[in-house]
This record gives structure tokens, sequence and C-alpha cells, in this order.
């Protein structure tokens, strides 16, 4: 593998985390945000990690940065659409819609 490949890292944090290793995955996305820090696809896996860890703060303050760094790409919208329905914020996953 490619260390310096921004989607091999954040791959393996993806791969990691549904291990159940979301502190190795997060070392991946650290590498990937080493690379470049506005790689949007490394963002929205944070964005899910942070989540499945009980973290919708950072949840959501992650997949902003997706959101604005992809230039609104839908998976993006998506992911802070579903978080901030799911963190019982009906306007904000309104406004998602």
């Amino acid at each position: 593998m490619d260390p310096l490949s921004l989607i091999a890292n954040t791959l393996e944090a993806s791969f990691l985390s549904l291990a159940q290793r979301d502190d190795d995955a997060l070392a991946c996305l650290r590498r990937a945000f080493d690379i470049d820090p506005d790689f949007w696809v490394a963002h929205l896996h944070l964005g899910g990690i942070h989540f499945k860890m009980g973290r919708p703060a950072e949840a959501i303050a992650a997949l902003q940065r997706a959101r604005i760094h992809s230039d609104n790409a839908p998976q993006t919208i998506a992911a802070l659409g579903y978080i901030l329905a799911r963190g019982a914020d009906p306007k904000g996953a309104r406004a998602c819609l």
C-alpha cells in the first residue's frame, strides 16, 4: 500500500473502524490529513467514526468540513442530514434536504 495515498489511508481507516479499531482508524485519518488537510473523503469518514464513538459535535464539525471541501457533494449532505436527524436537530436535518 502506498503510504502517501490519500484514498488508501482513508479506506484503511474505514476498514479499521468496521473492525471496531477506531483509535487505529483515527491514526490513519491523521496520516491522510498530514498529506492533505482538505481531503473531503477523509473528513466524511472522520464524521462517521466520531458519530459511532458517541461524539456527535465532532461528527457534525467533520461533516461540515467535508461538505465545504467537496463543494457540496451529495454524500456529505446526506451524512450530515442523517447525523443531525439522529441528534434531534430536525430543523438542521430538514435544511440538508
